[in-house]
């Protein structure tokens, strides 16, 4: 009996099976899958939140509208992720004060237009303090943060430089901050203890003496944030816990301190709601005269019925994250994500807010449920501050997830799904050189660029329509390296935000993909000369963002070149500006207007930007 059960399972278990995929599933693979593909596809793209994007034909090649749609007018040509050096040595004031490797985008109303520009908070950087000053009073009581933000239009940088529009000390500019003091930001010290009597002499360094000659503007901190540790047992507690004896011997802390940690903006988010993810890019926004950070929460599973798992790290990871600007998405998979929420931490005070986002049209059940069990952490969308709903703007990571998801399930047909013969692929970044290294037996091999960073801009969907902001990406055929698709969607909060836009390319692989267009600056006579000039004598090139915009039923491609002297004072300064538009050559110009004059078919006079409403 016992031979017969075990028989029995073991051809239950095994041989049935084997003879129903051998005989019958096997020869008719696709019309007994197709069903089960069809589920796969319409879960996986509604687990992404792509179930409404639809592919529209795009030229490509061959036309030439008339009468001309309007220019291209805020083309960036100010790379966020080359000229932070720049702004540094520009802006940063004194040593001590630095800004992040990589600057944000966001856009702001300049001379009643809006604009893109690249922002940056100027933050404490102690580590920059002459040696002699860097005593324990000094690093976490004296100074204890930064000073103002610093912003430029990403379209324009006249003499190759940026145009600052806000910057200085104190600060000056149409983004109108009245409190610039930074306690809470990306590069805070990990701790400082701040606060004194009222009436008392102010101890906290605040900036230098705008004459650059007087003694230096000191304050005292009246936020909400931090924790009492004026009394012996506070101070003895925080002493043990920070391994600081300072702490409980330092004639400078009176009954009015205050302790500041965890000051990082995506930490305390994390530290209110740990069961978000949080998007890997946390930015800044003035708003109300104060700064606010803004951190993009997700609600995640890897349990949506049907839908296919995806890597958050392998389908967030970019250029930015291997570099270490932005942070690293952990090595996980899910099924299923929705940007739920919309965090904001207040750089003066540390407060922590977590608004709920987008819940009207589309319910998150698993946020319904977190927003259940902690009653009164989540603000309805409602109360958020008009002034910050400019600022928002759809995540990075979440659009990295979507657009690598995207590369498969554009595809609904569940019979060309299984032939897989239409799959795209993100682009490799055309700006950064493949790297060798060796493999485990020691042999060299060569390792591809990272993926290419989307980018925000104000552009047109379709190269026709009204321009807005917006977070885009090309892709690429799987096999070949032609250009397949242009991918965009709406980053400005509206009606309109969170559309996507899918332009397909024609199959014919008429239309180049970023590596090629690479390539073609690069091997152009004229402009491989003059690289080789600037790369001469003590300076170097260093390439922008490639960037691919819709024009006109073409595509067109834009990439600032900055030169940079050796040295570690040095910075990038912008030095050309090359433009291909459709199947066109190269050109390369001194400026952005001198290159789409040259490079587009109907060189009209450039626009200003949109007037605001």
């Amino acid at each position: 009996a016992l031979v017969l059960m075990v028989g029995g399972a073991l051809v239950i278990g095994m041989a049935w099976p084997w003879a129903v995929q051998r005989l019958r599933a096997k020869p008719s693979a696709a019309s007994v899958e197709l069903a089960p593909i069809d589920h796969n596809i319409a879960a996986t793209r509604h687990g992404f939140d792509i179930a409404g994007v639809r592919q529209t034909p795009y030229p490509g090649g061959g036309l030439n509208l008339v009468p001309p749609v309007a220019v291209p007018n805020q083309v960036r040509i100010l790379d966020p992720n080359r000229l932070s050096p720049t702004f540094n040595v520009k802006q940063q004031v004194q040593g001590y004060y630095a800004f992040k490797s990589t600057l944000d985008i966001d856009h702001y109303v300049i001379d009643h237009n809006l604009r893109d520009v690249a922002i940056a908070v100027r933050e404490l950087n102690v580590s920059g303090l002459p040696s002699g000053r860097k005593t324990w009073a000094n690093t976490h009581l004296v100074y204890t943060h930064g000073y103002g933000v610093v912003a430029a239009p990403t379209d324009d940088m006249p003499e190759g430089l940026p145009d600052f529009v806000e910057g200085n000390l104190p600060p000056t500019g149409p983004l109108n901050v009245t409190t610039p003091q930074i306690y809470y930001g990306q590069m805070s010290p990990s701790y400082s203890i701040v606060g004194g009597p009222k009436g008392g002499t102010p101890k906290e360094f605040d900036r230098p003496n705008s004459d650059g000659a007087g003694p230096p503007i000191n304050t005292t901190y009246r936020g909400g944030g931090g924790v009492p540790i004026g009394s012996f047992l506070h101070r003895l507690e925080y002493a043990w816990k920070l391994h600081s004896a300072s702490v409980l011997f330092s004639s400078d802390i009176n009954s009015d301190s205050k302790l500041l940690t965890v000051r990082n903006p995506r930490s305390r988010v994390a530290a209110v709601a740990p069961w978000l993810t949080l998007d890997g890019d946390v930015y800044p926004a003035v708003v109300d005269g104060h700064v606010d950070w803004v951190v993009d929460g997700y609600t995640t599973s890897n349990s949506y019925p049907d839908s296919q798992r995806v890597n958050l790290r392998g389908a967030t990871s970019n250029t930015l994250t291997q570099g270490g600007a932005t942070v690293t998405q952990p090595n996980r998979s899910i099924n299923y994500i929705r940007n739920s929420v919309k965090a904001t931490v207040d750089a003066y005070t540390g407060q922590v807010t977590l608004y709920a986002w987008n819940q009207a049209s589309d319910p998150d059940p698993i946020l319904q449920s977190w927003n259940d069990s902690f009653p009164g952490l989540i603000q309805p969308q409602s109360t958020m501050p008009p002034s910050l709903l400019l600022h928002l703007r759809y995540p990075q990571d979440l659009f990295n997830i979507q657009r690598s998801v995207l590369t498969r399930y554009h595809v609904t047909d569940p019979a060309q799904f299984y032939a897989g013969s239409d799959f795209w692929k993100v682009p490799t970044d055309p700006t950064v050189a493949a790297q060798s290294r060796l493999n485990a037996v020691g042999k060299t091999v060569s390792v591809s660029p990272p993926a290419q960073p989307s980018v925000y801009l104000t552009m047109s969907a379709d190269g026709q329509a009204a321009a807005r902001f917006s977070v885009s990406s090309p892709l690429t055929t799987l096999n070949r390296r032609n250009l397949a698709a242009f991918l965009s969607v709406d980053a400005e909060p509206g009606s309109e935000y969170g559309k996507f836009s899918l332009l397909q390319l024609p199959a014919t692989g008429s239309v180049e993909s970023p590596s090629q267009i690479q390539n073609d600056i690069e091997s152009d006579s004229k402009i491989a000369h003059a690289l080789t000039l600037s790369r001469g004598g003590n300076s170097r090139v260093v390439l922008g963002n490639l960037l691919a915009i819709p024009y006109a039923g073409q595509m067109l491609y834009v990439e600032p070149i900055y030169t940079r002297a050796a040295g570690n004072a040095s910075f990038p300064i912008l030095s050309h500006v090359v433009a291909i538009y459709g199947n066109g050559k190269p050109v390369f110009a001194k400026t952005l207007a001198s290159a789409l004059r040259q490079v587009l078919p109907h060189p009209a006079r450039l626009p200003a930007p949109a007037q605001t409403p």
